[in-house]
């Protein structure tokens, strides 16, 4: 047998876009290489030339963050930064001869490991990532899928991501599972990857202290709560004080809590019509115990294409997306 190591091979840069696309935060989560270094290896190598945005942040390529990958694993085998770039730029000659042998309209994506993916993102539009994501979540790959939000994340705003992607994906999932192609346990997957992600980005929003507070919820009975969850986070992130009830909020502990903490307003969402009644309940129990001191809203996909449904529930209809709701408490509360 022969004992010799293997031969390092260089990164298939070639297979990469250069466009860019990615600020320093994520390419720091993409690679694992803190964004100090990635300051050193631009300054004392030139290894690596970062664009600028128009806000003047660094912004990199898909082939940037394979290359700092690449750095890395070689960093991580025992060799100094020096060596590791001293080893790529004499691998040069061998990664361009591969490259003009390789095939220019493939585009495929690497993790950190070296394995490849078998699906990846090979634009960045928004349509191309849903379709990449949809592919994901029905092979219930989860890290290819936190792979491609955090793409999404990186070049896109979070309103953007939440409403142009998440909502289109999930509503495609649903349709295909409603005609038999895909099965629940890949909409309750790709429900799962989506909730986390969502939940650590409120967590993660910085929130404000003081000001009107909003509760946000689902109505009694209901546990789809991605709808209530994106309000709550755009909500947080335009700078109002919110306040998350998550699933199936109970109404006699609601009382409680509204007399105790007197909300500006309280949102809670339906997402079937078998929960629809529930609001209703609600708003009656509201106007009749505390009155016109709380402002009561409520939306979901429950009246989507039947916004008469709305009619039979004392309260203020929220339609339209989170972003639309966002801007209409907005007013709502200065007025």
């Amino acid at each position: 047998m022969d004992g010799r190591e293997p031969r390092v091979q260089p990164p298939t840069l070639e297979n990469y876009s250069d466009m860019p696309l990615f600020n320093t935060k994520a390419v720091v989560h993409n690679t694992g290489v803190p964004a100090p270094t990635l300051r050193a290896w631009e300054r004392r190598y030139g290894i690596l030339a970062p664009r600028r945005g128009e806000n003047d942040y660094r912004l990199y390529s898909e082939r940037d963050m394979i290359m700092v990958s690449w750095l890395r694993e070689r960093v991580e085998s025992g060799m100094t930064i020096s060596q590791a770039i001293a080893l790529l730029r004499s691998l040069e000659p061998l990664r361009k001869g591969k490259g003009r042998r390789a095939r220019a309209h493939i585009t495929v994506s690497q993790d950190t490991s070296g394995q490849p993916n078998a699906i990846a993102p090979s634009r960045f539009s928004v349509e191309d990532l849903s379709v990449t994501l949809l592919h994901q979540f029905t092979a219930l790959d989860e890290p290819s899928a936190s792979r491609t939000i955090s793409q999404a994340l990186a070049i896109y705003s979070v309103e953007d991501v939440c409403i142009s992607l998440f909502t289109p994906t999930l509503v495609e999932i649903g349709k295909r599972w409603a005609s038999g192609e895909l099965s629940v346990t890949v909409e309750h997957f790709a429900s799962a990857v989506i909730r986390a992600q969502l939940d650590c980005l409120f967590r993660s929003a910085a929130g404000v202290e003081s000001g009107p507070l909003v509760l946000v919820g689902c109505a009694p009975g209901e546990m789809h709560e991605l709808g209530s969850l994106m309000l709550a986070l755009f909500l947080r992130r335009a700078g109002i004080r919110v306040a998350y009830l998550g699933q199936n909020v109970e109404i006699a502990s609601l009382l409680t809590s509204m007399r105790t903490l007197k909300p500006a307003c309280l949102v809670l969402s339906a997402a079937t019509h078998s929960h629809i009644d529930a609001l209703a309940e609600v708003g009656h129990v509201l106007e009749r115990e505390v009155g016109l001191r709380t402002l009561f809203f409520f939306g979901g996909q429950a009246f989507v294409g039947e916004p008469e449904l709305a009619q039979s529930i004392p309260g203020r209809y929220l339609s339209g997306d989170a972003h639309q709701a966002t801007d209409e408490l907005k007013k709502k509360m200065t007025a």
